[in-house]
């Protein structure tokens, strides 16, 4: 079994939130960079020469923050192209300042942003295309503070400030891994849990919809489970529902997601699988369950319901279909699987093991 994934080329929901964060941040660097500019030009005339180079740069900021506010959905390869650009443009506003003063510093901005949002090797290039531009932008405008000064003082604080943040950035995004997966997974089965479950199967829906492609949901109950919860123990309850789970993984294809839906009660989402499909899946899965059962010490058998999307069901209407169809079995005689239609109609598609 694999995880939920997506369906098209958006972002995930939470990989485009930080995107959105992260558009923020560039569209003020690249103001904040327009301003710089102005507001020199502003206070302290300058040449001719200066000033065309003022006004270009601010408008090529002002440019750029109007390109990163327009482009939709973000795209994060788009935002590290223009962070390199907003590296590009503060190093031409360090080479026409009358005096260098602190504007290096503001190559802090390009750099800490690649840092938080990309990878470790772009960390990397940012940081060089950094110092290369800050080595020729001062070898155009020396200070008059010392060349190597500056090279040092910035390349030193460049590096610590962006190791800093990509670290942090790292753990961080560790932690959340870790908490997204026991907010998603059922601890004891290793599958996902019905928080999880539903989000994927309304977007399976919508999927299945839009390429006019089948989709089955299969809800199983292990029969008489407090039986067996009685002769083997709690512990021993729990390694028959983790084996439930490994016969599941088994029979299943990559595509499928599989969940404890709750207690004993599993639900699979078989998506591109007919009700022919589906029915055979039940079956392989009956005769897992039976040979898990040998391993165990006790007879498990299984009730399944299976439901197909209909043409105008909802999420809602495809799990109760299903749930209804696994209850027609269970008042059939359990070990069998139902297929859900406007009857619940029962069709016996396993024995019980001998």
């Amino acid at each position: 079994m694999t995880r939920p994934h997506r369906t098209s080329n958006e972002p995930a929901p939470a990989l485009r939130s930080e995107l959105e964060t992260l558009r923020g941040f560039i569209i003020g660097m690249f103001v904040a960079g327009a301003l710089i500019p102005a507001l020199t030009l502003a206070l302290e005339p300058a040449s001719p020469a200066r000033t065309i180079g003022f006004v270009t740069v601010a408008v090529l900021m002002a440019a750029s923050a109007v390109v990163v506010w327009a482009v939709r959905p973000p795209r994060q390869r788009l935002f590290e192209a223009m962070a390199a650009w907003a590296t590009l443009l503060i190093g031409a506003n360090i080479a026409l300042m009358p005096a260098v003063g602190i504007m290096p510093v503001y190559l802090l901005w390009p750099v800490v942003l690649v840092a938080y949002f990309s990878t470790r090797r772009m960390v990397v290039v940012s940081y060089l295309w950094t110092m290369l531009v800050l080595v020729v932008a001062v070898a155009l405008n020396p200070p008059d503070f010392g060349y190597s000064d500056v090279l040092i003082g910035m390349g030193a604080t460049l590096a610590i400030m962006a190791g800093i943040v990509n670290v942090v950035t790292r753990r961080h995004q560790s932690l959340r891994d870790e908490l997204q997966i026991a907010a998603t997974t059922d601890p004891l089965t290793g599958l996902l849990n019905r928080r999880a479950f539903l989000p994927w199967l309304a977007e399976a829906v919508g999927s299945a919809r839009e390429q006019e492609e089948p989709l089955c949901v299969v809800m199983l109950d292990l029969d008489h489970f407090k039986s067996i919860n009685d002769k083997l123990g709690h512990f021993g309850g729990d390694r028959v529902l983790v084996a439930v789970a490994d016969a599941l993984r088994q029979q299943s294809r990559a595509d499928d997601v599989l969940c404890r839906f709750g207690g004993e009660e599993f639900a699979v989402g078989l998506p591109g699988a007919s009700v022919v499909e589906a029915k055979a899946y039940a079956t392989r899965v009956a005769a897992g369950l039976a040979v898990a059962g040998e391993d165990e010490g006790c007879v498990l058998t299984t009730s399944v319901g299976i439901a197909a999307l209909a043409v105008d069901s909802s999420v809602d209407d495809l799990l109760r279909s299903a749930d209804d169809a696994l209850y027609a079995a269970k008042r059939a005689g359990r070990n069998r699987a139902a297929v859900w239609d406007s009857e619940a109609r029962v069709e016996p598609v396993f024995d019980v093991p001998s």
